[in-house]
């Protein structure tokens, strides 16, 4: 999920095309196609 909140603990989207609330195919196309390559990268050292 990607999920932020305010200082508030309001829920703040990040991204106005998702609903963090809701499972969507954008919301799995960042997740597994975007973050976790880029996740792996980082703690392979390699940016």
């Amino acid at each position: 999920m990607l999920i932020e909140f305010d200082y508030d603990g309001r829920l703040t989207p990040s991204l106005p095309m998702i609903e963090p609330l809701q499972e969507s195919w954008m919301a799995w196309l960042m997740k597994y196609r975007m973050l976790k390559p880029a996740y792996l990268a980082v703690l392979k050292g390699r940016v």
